[in-house]
Parts: C-alpha cells; structure tokens; sequence
C-alpha cells in the first residue's frame, strides 16, 4: 500500500493481512458485510437475524468509502484550521477561567452583604449559599476541565487516523473509521458554555422577624439548579443477550423476554429475577398484558402463546402466515392487534385471524394503545408513526428523522416512543405531536 499521509515514496509496502474476522456473536463466521444504521462488521448469520432489517453492504466497498473520507479529513490544510481552532479555543477556556474567578469573588460578596444585613437567625444558612456558589464554581472548572481533555483527544485522533490508514486492513478501518468519524462530529464545538447560573438575591425583613419561606424558597432553587433530578435509572436484565419486549405489572414489576431465549422472566426494580417461565417455544419477540393479568407472548415459530396468573402456558394461535413481533391487547375489543412481519397488522383471537388495522405499512415493529383507547403503530422502515382512532380509522401519522421501534401507551393518553438511530424517548400526544 502506497503511504499516502506521511509523504513516503519509493519502494511499496508489502504488509501481512491478517486472516478474515469472525463474527463474536456467530463462532466461525466471517464478518463479511457491514450494517448501515449500527454501523460495525457484520456475519451472514446477523443480517438474518438481528440485522435483517437493516440495509448492508459488502464490507470492502465500505472500507474504502472510510478510508478516503479519513484521508480528506487529514489533508494539510484543513488539519492546519483544526489545529489553529486548538489553540482558540485554549484561548477561550483561559479566558474564561479568569470570568469564573471573578464571578465566584462576585457571588460570594454578595452574599456576604445579605447575611450581614440580615437578623442573626440568618448567619444558620449562610454556610449553606456560599457552598452553593461553590460546587457551582467547581462544576464549571470541570467541564472547562473536560473542553481541555476534548482537546488532547482531538490531536491523538490524527495520529489514530494516520495509523489506521496506513497500517489497518478491511476491518478495522470499519470497526474504528465509524467510531472516529462521530468523535470528530462532536469534538471542537463551535461555542464553549459554562453551565453556572448567578444568583441576584433580594430578602425582604425587618429587625427581629425572619420570613422563614422566602429563605426556603430561596435554598430550594439554588439546589435544584445544582443538582437536577436524574429521570433514567439503568438496570441490568439477568443474563439475557437482548432484550425483545418488556411488559410491566400493576406491582412495580415487569415481565422481559428475548430473541434468543424461550424463557420470559419476571424482574424487580432493581433487575433481580423473580420468576422464569419457559414458553418451550421459539425465541419471544413480544409480550402484553391484558386486564384480567393474562401475558401474551409472540414467538419466533409463528406462534402467538398466553400465560394466565398461575403461570400455565396455553396455545391462542399457531402456524401463522406471518412471524409476529409486538402486539398490543385492546380492551374494548377484546382481542389482540399483532405486528406481522412485512405483512401489516392483525386482529388476533383463539377464533380466527384477520386484518386488524387499514394502513399502507411496510415494517410495522411496535404498537401500543393509551387509556383513551387510542392505538399507535410505529414503522421502522418508513420511519413513520400511524396514530387510529378507538374504532380503528387512521387519524393521522407523524414522519420525522428517527427510526422508531419500541412505544407504551401512557395513562394521560400519551405515547413513549423509542428510537434506535439516537437512543432517544419521544413523547406523543393525541394528534401526533411530539
């Protein structure tokens, strides 16, 4: 391979390829393709199963799309604005520094002079706001802290990007070329903001009374915008290789299920399994839970299951025309509305299986129904949200630049929606918007 980043000319280098790659989910199997939207190698073996969705192509084609976008990024003249943006941005965060110092000088007298007005009752919190000001102070000389860092990795990406270009075979370039080029998309942000709020305190008194709830008030704000609340608390599921479905119970609980395993197992807040059930069937892609405590599961075979409250399994329909993914139970109806793949969604009882809803769908992979009765289907592959009415007529459907999958029916007649390009929650209202 010609060195074409550290100017070298002369003799060609002959390097040693390394043997073909294989697949660490699929012993055995070369990592012959890459996944578009997961953007990593992937076996033939994964585009049937956990990637059949998704669009592929052959991995040397990507490889070198990689290595001549690396190249451009690594050309002299726009390696030298990087650089000089380096040192600007150096610049700015001493700057800034020197701003916070005075801020914290600022803040602190000014608190210093309230207190000194104040009865001697209000000496008790005084320790209180100066702290306040301080881990405030502290927060933003970490994330300054950060920026320095962000920097120092900037300069190794360059020397990553040389090494792999000139040194890398097929797949690494793959395996590291997506991983730098969303590093670089997000390193040497065109603005530095410092998250610290000041504080203008204005306290009302008079000699010899103290209005307890203003000082209230006034601690309560000054905590919050320190410390705000966390709304996402992660839990490790058991041993499970991927999660499919979850499905929660009027108990704080929640029933999991996988792909990979014929066991559906019953969780805790804190991810301890409480109870695993075998459905002795094929992987589980789905599950929901009706009114009366009954869990509906679909499977892998083709097959749709139910577990009552005493955990006894029974067959609702078997041999389906089509594999069926999340499904939704709808309590007015009585029956159950399946996502079928590539097939649209369906009605679903013991009795009989028909045409559930009436839409143009192309990949239908979750649905879900609010308190109102509202149902929602989300579709991978149009990337395309259907919103019908109770009585099943399409009211309106929302497209955006996501790709959604999972959802969950709230009890203010909302929608939770997942989507798996940004790892992102959106919330859906009635007329679809978000």
């Amino acid at each position: 391979m010609e060195n074409q980043t550290t100017g070298i000319s002369g003799e060609e280098e002959i390097q040693e390829r390394k043997p073909p790659a294989l697949c660490p989910c699929h012993n055995g199997q070369v990592m012959s393709d890459v996944c578009r939207q997961c953007q990593k190698p992937i076996c033939a073996e994964c585009r049937n199963r956990q990637h059949r969705y998704h669009d592929f192509e052959e991995i040397r084609v990507v490889a070198e799309e990689l290595r001549n976008c690396i190249l451009s990024m690594l050309s002299s003249g726009k390696k030298q604005a990087v650089l000089d943006t380096i040192s600007k941005r150096r610049r700015m965060i001493d700057d800034m520094r020197e701003q916070i110092q005075t801020i914290e000088r600022n803040e602190i007298d000014k608190i210093d002079q309230h207190i000194n007005d104040l009865h001697d009752e209000l000496v008790k919190i005084h320790v209180r706001l100066v702290k306040g000001v301080t881990d405030a102070v502290a927060q933003s000389h970490e994330y300054l802290d950060k920026m320095e860092d962000t920097l120092k990795q900037t300069s190794k990406m360059y020397d990553d990007m040389d090494e792999m270009v000139s040194q890398s075979d097929d797949t690494d370039v793959v395996q590291r070329g997506f991983s730098l080029q969303r590093q670089f998309d997000k390193l040497l942000p065109t603005k530095i903001e410092v998250p610290m709020k000041t504080h203008a305190f204005t306290l009302k008194y008079t000699p010899g009374k103290i209005d307890t709830s203003v000082l209230k008030d006034l601690c309560g704000k000054i905590w919050m915008e320190i410390k705000p609340p966390s709304l996402l608390t992660p839990v490790p599921v058991s041993d499970f290789k991927e999660i499919s479905d979850l499905c929660p119970t009027t108990d704080g609980e929640c029933w999991v299920c996988s792909q990979y395993s014929t066991d559906i197992r019953l969780i805790d807040t804190a991810g301890g399994v409480l109870k695993t059930v075998s459905v002795g069937r094929g992987g589980c892609n789905g599950l929901v839970r009706a009114d009366n405590g009954t869990i509906y599961v679909s499977c892998e075979d083709k097959s749709i299951l139910q577990m009552t409250t005493d955990y006894k399994i029974s067959e609702v329909q078997g041999s389906l025309s089509f594999t069926p993914l999340r499904l939704a139970f709808d309590p007015k109806r009585k029956d159950l509305l399946v996502c079928g793949l590539e097939k649209g969604v369906f009605s679903v009882t013991e009795q009989e299986v028909k045409k559930g809803l009436d839409a143009e769908f192309e990949l239908p992979v979750g649905i879900a129904i609010n308190s109102y009765g509202d149902i929602c289907v989300a579709d991978s592959k149009l990337r395309k949200v259907f919103l019908f009415t109770p009585d099943r007529r399409l009211l309106s459907t929302c497209t955006g630049s996501f790709e959604p999958r999972r959802m969950s029916g709230t009890g203010g007649g909302n929608f939770i929606l997942t989507d798996s390009l940004r790892n992102d929650l959106y919330i859906l209202n009635r007329d679809g918007d978000t």
